[in-house]
């Protein structure tokens, strides 16, 4: 998002942007209410009503390790092997946690974090100083993975794909400010 923020600014360096961040619940709950036009969530999700979501770019989570826990778990593991590791998540009330209950219990498990995030650029710090492993989606890893702060664990298991979505209510239309800036969004789709 912030390359296109960029070409937003300097487009439209007049308008006043305003982001919030929420979990993906809360950013549909938003949407829905009318306190924002458009929400940029994470997938899996369920759309009702009146809102409308589009696919903007898919994402593969993995699952990553500082060089304590790197050390700790090598090879290719099983979810049943990190089960009952000191495993990051986001909290309870999110989609990606939802997410990985749900791949949890498709094995038989049930996924009990040693620590829960607000946000999934916190995972990658508390990682990176060893407080335990976590998932995170690869790109968000991508620059600490190259300078070896963190390790890429290989899991047995493959973990499903998930998609960034843009979401809206159909029934209102968006402000001339907001419509420039789907535009500029949608234009980006690969």
């Amino acid at each position: 998002m912030l390359p296109i923020l960029q070409e937003y600014r300097t487009k439209h360096p007049g308008i006043r942007i305003q982001i919030r961040n929420l979990t993906t619940p809360q950013g549909i709950q938003a949407v829905e209410q009318g306190n924002v036009e458009l929400a940029v969530i994470s997938s899996p999700v369920k759309i009702t009503g009146s809102l409308s979501s589009k696919k903007i770019q898919a994402f593969q989570d993995i699952l990553i390790a500082g060089k304590y826990y790197a050390s700790q778990f090598q090879g290719i593991l099983s979810l049943s092997d990190i089960s009952e590791a000191p495993l990051i998540t986001l909290g309870k009330d999110t989609t990606s946690h939802a997410f990985l209950s749900s791949v949890f219990s498709e094995k038989g498990l049930v996924l009990t974090p040693s620590v829960e995030a607000a946000t999934t650029d916190q995972i990658l710090p508390m990682v990176l100083h060893d407080v335990g492993i976590g998932f995170v989606p690869e790109e968000f890893a991508r620059d600490a993975l190259k300078r070896e702060e963190v390790f890429e664990l290989t899991l047995k298991e493959k973990i499903p794909t998930r998609e960034i979505c843009l979401v809206k209510d159909k029934k209102r239309p968006l402000s001339l400010a907001v419509n420039a800036l789907e535009e500029m969004i949608l234009r980006r789709i690969p």
